[in-house]
Parts: C-alpha cells; sequence; structure tokens
C-alpha cells in the first residue's frame, strides 16, 4: 500500500516537474518552439483541411479571384480579391479586368488575418462577405508559411509581405481610399505596417483594429495557454525571452505612436484570447503618445452579453454602421487645416462606445496593485515568498483533485466511465458535414440512413470500388451484387465516419477496387440515440444484414479499428454462432478487454499505482455492461483473422493486441480458418491511427483476401 501511494506520488510529481520545470527550460533552449506557438501557421481549421484554396467559390465566396504574387525569390504569397456587391454580374475572367476595377472609387480593405489557418477560416470568409455587401473591394492574403502561401513566417516577413500587397494595390486604385484592417495577431502586423508607410509618407486612408494588443510579450502573460505557467518564478526567464531571442515584438504600443491616420478599434468585452484590457490600454496610449495632428482615434467595445467572443464581430448588427462612419470619417480628415490643430484633443481622439460603456470606464478606476504588508509606517514585499506560497497551493490543490476528486466523482457517477470509453460527444473535425462525403475528396460515394428501430437511426456510406465509378446517378445498393470485395468498416471512440486516418484508409480500400461501407454507431456524429456496449454491436449486426441481402455471393469482410476492433469481435462471434460465418475478420490497433485497455491507456498512468484504482474506477465499468471481452469471443470466430498493431502504439500498446493473438491461438477450435498477427515496427511511425499509410498494406489485404475466397 505504502509503495503504492509512493509510486502515484513519484508519478504525479514527475509530471508536475515535466509541466512546470522541463517544459519551460525546453522552451528557453528551443526558442522557435516558442515562435510555432506565436504563428500557429501549421494549424488549419477543419472545414478548410479538405478544400483548394484556389476555388474561394467552395467557401461561399462570390466575386472573388484568387491569384500569387512573388513578395521575393522564397515568398509567393497568395492573396483573394473580393468584389463589392455592386460591381455588377458581368466580370471579365482576366487579371486586367479585375485590376482595373479598384479604380472604380468603391473604398479598398487590405486585410490581415491572425494566427493560424488562412484567409479562408469561416469568421475571416464572412467578414468578407459583410465588407463586400457593404461596397467595398476586399484584399486578403496569406503570409508567408501560411495557407498556400511558400515561405516560413516571422515579424519582418509577414509585414514585409503586407507591405507588399499594399504597393501593389496602390499602384492600381488611383486615389481610391485604401483602408488596413487587422484582426489579432494581424494588429500587431497592421500598426507596424501602417508606422512603416507613415514614415515613408505612404500612408494609408485609415486603419481598423480588430481585437488589438499592446506587444506580444504582455498579450502572451495574459493568453489563456500561460494560465499554467504566469505565476512561475522564471516564466519571464525561461517562456517570454524566447520571444526576444527570436525576433518577435509586435510592439503596436510603440509603433501606433508613428500612425497619423485615423484609428478605429474594436473589441469584445467576452475576447479570452486577447482580453479586452489591452485593447484599452492600446487605445490609452495611443491617444498619449499620437501627435495632436494625427487623424483620429475611436474605440468600440462589444457587450460581453452578445457572445461575439475573439472571433465573432462579424455577426453585429451595429458593425456595419460604425464601419461606414469610419470610413466617412477620413473623407473629412483629409480637409483637416492647420486651424484644426487648435482643437480639444478629446474631440481627436473620441470614444464611440455605448452610454453604459462610458460610464463603467469613465468612472475612477480602483487600485488593483498587489497589496503589500506595513512594518512600523514601512511597506515590505515578500514576492519569492508569494511565488512558492502560490506554486504549493497549486501543487496541492491538483494532487487534491487528481487522487481525491476525480476517484470520488467516478465512483459515484460511473455514467461518467461509459462516456469516456465511447467518447461520442468529441467530434473532430467538429465542423464537418457528415451528409457531404464528397468535400472530405471522396468520389463515388453516398450518405444513407437506416432505421435500426423505432427509436435508432443510423447514418452510413457506401463508397463504391473505383472502377465502378463512373456517375453519380447511378443506383448503388445494385452495386454491391457486382462481385467485388466488401468491407464493412466499424470505427472506434471519438469522431464520425468522417474522421480523416478514417477517411484516408476508405480511400485506399476503393483504390483497390473493393466497396467499402461504414456507419457512425448510435450517438455518433448524425445517428440518434445513445452508445452501449450492445447497442453499437447491434448496430453493426443491422449494417452487416443490410449489405448480405444485397450482396449475392460478393465477400463480405469486417474490418474494425480500436474500439472497433472490440465490436468487430463480438459482431463475428454472433454471426459464427448464427452459422453466418463472415468471409474474414481484420482487426486493426484491438485490445484484449476493456478492463486492460482502461488500464494501459495514458490518461490511467496517474492512478494505476493506487491500490483501490481496480476497485473503485475499473469495476465502475462493469457497472454499465461495457466488458468488450475480445480474448473470450474471438474463441468463437471461425473465419479467418489478420490482427495488424504498431509498436509504437501509445494509445493501445502494442502488448493488448499481442495478448489477443495468443488467446486467439489457444482458444478458437482447431477446424477454425487461418489466424495471423502482423507487428509493425516502432521506426515506422504509424502509431495508433496510420497504418494506412504501410506500403506493405494493400499486399497484405491482397493475401488475405485470397485465404477468404478459400475458406
Amino acid at each position: 500500500m505504502k509503495m503504492d501511494l509512493w509510486g502515484s506520488f513519484v508519478l504525479t510529481g514527475g509530471g508536475l516537474f515535466v509541466v512546470y520545470v522541463l517544459l519551460p527550460f525546453i522552451v528557453r533552449l528551443y526558442p522557435w518552439i516558442a515562435h510555432k506557438i506565436v504563428f500557429l501557421h501549421f494549424v488549419e481549421h477543419p472545414k478548410v483541411v479538405f478544400k483548394d484554396l484556389k476555388k474561394p467559390e467552395s467557401f461561399g465566396l462570390k466575386k472573388t479571384r484568387n491569384f500569387y504574387l512573388d513578395v521575393d525569390e522564397e515568398s509567393t504569397i497568395g492573396v483573394w480579391h473580393t468584389l463589392p456587391n455592386d460591381a455588377g454580374d458581368q466580370i471579365d475572367n482576366n487579371d486586367e479586368c479585375w485590376e482595373k476595377k479598384l479604380q472604380e472609387g468603391q473604398p479598398i480593405i487590405l486585410y490581415l488575418h491572425g494566427n493560424s489557418s488562412s484567409r479562408a477560416q469561416p469568421h475571416r470568409v464572412e467578414l468578407m462577405k459583410l465588407l463586400a455587401k457593404l461596397n467595398y473591394h476586399v484584399l486578403a492574403l496569406d503570409y508567408r508559411g501560411f495557407g498556400d502561401s511558400t515561405g516560413f513566417p516571422s515579424e519582418d516577413g509577414c509585414v514585409a509581405d503586407a507591405y507588399f500587397l499594399y504597393n501593389w494595390i496602390r499602384k492600381r486604385s488611383a486615389e481610391v481610399p485604401v483602408i488596413i484592417w487587422g484582426h489579432s495577431l494581424g494588429t500587431g502586423i497592421g500598426t507596424k505596417l501602417t508606422k512603416q508607410l507613415c514614415d515613408k509618407g505612404e500612408p494609408p486612408d485609415g486603419l481598423i483594429l480588430q481585437a488589438p494588443f499592446t506587444n506580444l510579450k504582455h498579450v502572451s502573460k495574459l493568453h489563456p495557454f500561460s494560465a499554467l505557467f504566469r505565476f512561475l518564478p522564471w516564466f519571464d526567464w525561461a517562456m517570454l525571452s524566447a520571444l526576444d531571442r527570436i525576433g518577435l515584438h509586435f510592439k503596436s504600443d510603440e509603433n501606433i505612436a508613428s500612425v497619423t491616420v485615423p484609428i478605429l478599434l474594436l473589441h469584445a468585452e467576452d475576447d479570452f484570447t486577447i482580453p479586452h484590457e489591452l485593447g484599452e490600454l492600446l487605445h490609452e496610449e495611443a491617444k498619449r503618445v499620437r501627435e495632436m495632428t494625427s487623424g483620429h482615434i475611436h474605440f468600440v467595445s462589444f457587450d460581453k452579453k452578445y457572445k461575439y467572443g475573439h472571433n465573432g464581430l462579424y455577426r453585429s448588427p451595429e458593425l456595419p454602421q460604425h464601419i461606414i462612419n469610419f470610413v466617412a470619417s477620413l473623407k473629412l480628415h483629409t480637409k483637416v487645416t492647420a486651424d484644426s490643430v487648435c482643437c480639444d484633443s478629446e474631440m481627436l481622439n473620441e470614444n464611440v462606445d455605448s452610454r453604459q460603456y462610458q460610464e463603467k470606464h469613465c468612472s475612477p478606476k480602483k487600485n488593483n496593485q498587489p497589496k503589500t504588508k506595513t512594518i512600523n509606517g514601512k511597506t515590505t514585499e515578500r514576492p519569492v515568498y508569494d511565488t512558492v506560497l502560490k506554486t504549493a497551493k497549486y501543487l496541492v490543490l491538483s494532487l487534491f483533485v487528481i487522487y481525491v476528486v476525480f476517484p470520488s466523482v467516478m465512483t459515484l457517477y460511473p455514467r461518467i466511465q461509459e462516456k469516456l470509453i465511447f467518447l461520442n460527444f468529441v467530434c473532430w473535425p467538429p465542423f464537418m458535414d457528415v451528409t457531404k462525403p464528397e468535400e472530405l475528396g471522396i468520389t463515388g460515394v453516398r450518405n444513407f440512413y437506416l432505421d435500426v428501430d423505432e427509436e435508432i437511426k443510423i447514418g452510413a456510406w457506401h463508397l463504391l470500388p473505383k472502377s465502378l465509378v463512373k456517375n453519380e446517378t447511378m443506383d448503388f445498393e445494385s452495386k454491391l451484387n457486382s462481385g467485388h470485395p466488401i468491407f464493412l468498416y466499424l470505427h472506434g471512440s471519438t469522431g464520425t465516419r468522417g474522421g480523416w486516418h478514417r477517411v484516408q484508409l476508405m480511400k485506399l480500400l476503393t483504390s483497390m477496387d473493393y466497396h467499402v461501407v461504414t456507419l457512425d454507431y448510435r450517438g455518433y456524429a448524425d445517428s440518434t440515440g445513445h452508445p452501449s456496449e450492445d447497442g453499437v454491436v447491434a448496430d453493426s449486426h443491422f449494417m452487416y444484414r443490410w449489405i448480405k441481402e444485397r450482396s449475392g455471393a460478393s465477400q463480405v469482410i469486417l474490418w474494425g479499428h480500436s474500439l472497433g476492433a472490440a465490436i468487430t469481435t463480438k459482431l463475428a462471434k454472433q454471426l459464427c454462432e448464427e452459422g453466418d460465418d463472415p468471409h474474414g475478420v481484420i482487426l486493426e490497433s484491438p485490445f484484449n478487454n476493456i478492463r486492460d485497455a482502461a488500464l494501459s491507456h495514458p490518461f490511467s498512468a496517474p492512478f494505476q499505482h493506487i491500490a483501490f484504482y481496480k476497485k473503485l474506477i475499473l469495476d465502475s465499468v462493469a457497472q454499465n455492461n461495457v466488458f468488450f471481452t475480445s480474448d473470450e469471443n474471438i474463441a468463437a470466430v471461425k473465419s479467418p483473422v489478420i490482427i495488424m498493431h504498431a509498436e509504437d502504439d501509445l494509445v493501445i500498446p502494442y502488448d493488448l493486441g499481442l495478448k489477443l493473438y495468443k488467446s486467439a491461438q489457444h482458444n478458437r477450435p482447431q477446424d477454425s480458418s487461418p489466424l495471423q498477427f502482423i507487428p509493425l515496427k516502432a521506426s515506422f511511425g504509424y502509431g495508433h491511427k496510420h497504418i494506412f499509410q504501410a506500403p506493405e498494406l494493400p499486399e497484405i489485404i491482397r493475401n488475405f483476401l485470397g485465404l477468404s475466397q478459400k475458406k
């Protein structure tokens, strides 16, 4: 017991050491990690992953063309140009025609997006649509390294890309107003760009900053991702110093001093990514440091009750009028004379927020400085002591939550365990429409639904072999009798039938000229109901019967992955007991039983050494009738079976797949069809989900189908 508790504390202490000591020091040693975190250019939005940026119409943008500009020898940037809505529908599809449109008088918005994803991220597209409705041109670029632009992002590089596009616009727009609009990280880029333009005497007509910040260090301290670390004494030394070492500053609070053009700042009070207070601070700093002759500055705050957050300001019904008023004010700005310099500075730096916002922020502010202790009339500060005390509190609280609260909740509410097994509430990609599989690049596929019973309807896909993909009006069901082998694919926990690795495997099978039928069990994606062990097996059984009724003499192979392998094994057992053996069973990354899988899962690592873990937590799984005893079920499966497992699988360890294989070896009847175990070396890096990448997989499948035919 003492050793178990000691082991638990050692494991937890090691985890806390990694998080609070090792990770910050790694960032200190390898500052390029901070660079990746700042730009996040490798992160793409789920709705954009499978679409082509060369086709802006596929994102719902009308009157938009895609083109590319060579900034230098190494960097080519992708750009979208969206025309105003009143530009007319008859537009010649050539560069000269589109460029001439820039001279027709409508204001031009140069849109600079924030970090991560590309110009096609949904909230960016919605803003472009709004600006087009207001009859503005919109030109949006992806900086180097983002989207389909080449190169590697840096602060100076992103500003250079924006500067290049700005000059390209100016050469083609005559005297038409050009306004720079930056969002999030794009406000740092936009402010620095505008400073450079003003310094060179080539200022834009206006600057709009949506969700701005003061400087990169300041926003890094307040960002939600830094909440775990900011109380550490070495946070600034280890993590923030990395920004200086890689040349990332984005000092908008300094750059804005040189910005002489009118400025509009927009910020939602419920912005948790870049806190509202940073927009306020930038506004106050701009009023303090800008020259009296500079253009006016407005700060517009959006009430938190509307829940616009960081990306949702385009939904505000008030936003269009704010934009229209700002653009109209630019004409007045150009007529300012020397006499107007005498006007009140408050008139030049007006705050246009609501009355409630004025009352809230114009009232005297309370002193939020940390309290200090007074001894004999003298104040003393104890920053080191307070930091150590705060760190100790965090550690004690973490241990209490991990080893007391969490196990207690699991015991009192065993239904939580069931949720953690199926994870049907976790949907990735989160915004994918499973009713449109063609958007994932799949051809020859239809989406359909089957009523398992009065309450359960399951969603499914049928993918045709590549040789049968001729037209989309064909009768899919009749093609199941074509003689091509049919794979019934049963996926694992989380996600949907449209998960990326699942789609890649289906594409491989159809390219080999096989049918693929897959489903989402009850409670997953667009299927109704709530998952249970018997329920998901019943859904799979129903789908198998549906296939058999339409497939004639075609081979039907069961393929299960992860949790789907356990479902497949139980389904195969039932079919063999019914005298309807499937032609073959393929188990990818399987486990022997749910109890061993739960014990070996990475999530259970902090609890494995606790003496009462098995009793309190694992026994609660049985209370939900979730067993998935594949090592028992496989004893009744007489069909040919192949088990594939990667040695570097961290989700379901390789040893569990090997245990299932050995159990099948010892317990299956002697007259059973062949059993194979195929290990995949850790050096290949297939892990839990990427066995489809193995170059030998097609040959393995063909050989297995040969065994199935002999059966």
